[in-house]
């Protein structure tokens, strides 16, 4: 079962969104897995956010930093992404390193199979976000691989990770 996140984090979450605001649901993701969906009601209507913090083993403050540079470098470029709302990275008032982001519809599901309209949206989508060109800065380092901290050729090459006959390396 997913914690929640912290009453601090929570409070931090309805200064942003201002006065009278009161969060009236509370559930992850990801299954039982965090970042937390929330549905806040407030004075002008019903806000839909998600809120990151870290969440160990798997998260840690700097990639909740990152995710909020990449947030602010995607809306500058005008790309298709969720919007950040607020930050605290350094957790001075909400007790944790936390973003609070705008929800996107939909599911993080994987889909059984994908159409071709599916997928070349996604291309373009993903086209798009390739004209950006920039340099490494605070928070948004160089990466080698998508998932930088994992290096899963390696991990396969030393026997670390299962792998299959059509990936195995031949041995000499």
């Amino acid at each position: 079962m997913a914690r929640t996140p912290p009453e601090r984090t929570l409070n931090w979450v309805l200064g942003v969104i201002g006065a009278g605001a009161r969060i009236v649901d509370t559930r992850t993701i990801h299954g039982d897995e965090p970042p937390w969906r929330l549905r806040i009601e407030h004075s002008s209507g019903t806000t839909h956010a998600v809120l990151r913090i870290p969440t160990p083993p798997g998260i840690n403050a700097s990639m909740v930093a990152t995710g909020a540079a990449a947030l602010e470098l995607a809306e500058r470029h005008g790309l298709l992404a969720p919007r950040l709302i607020d930050a605290d990275l350094q957790g001075d008032v909400a007790g944790v390193s936390a973003t609070l982001e705008t929800l996107v519809p939909g599911t993080t599901a994987w889909p059984a199979t994908s159409s071709v309209e599916r997928l070349r949206a996604a291309g373009a989508a993903l086209a798009r976000v390739h004209t950006v060109v920039m340099a490494p800065r605070e928070h948004l380092p160089f990466r080698p691989r998508p998932i930088a901290v994992d290096h899963f050729a390696y991990a396969r090459r030393k026997g670390w990770m299962p792998t299959t006959p059509r990936c195995k390396r031949p041995t000499t």
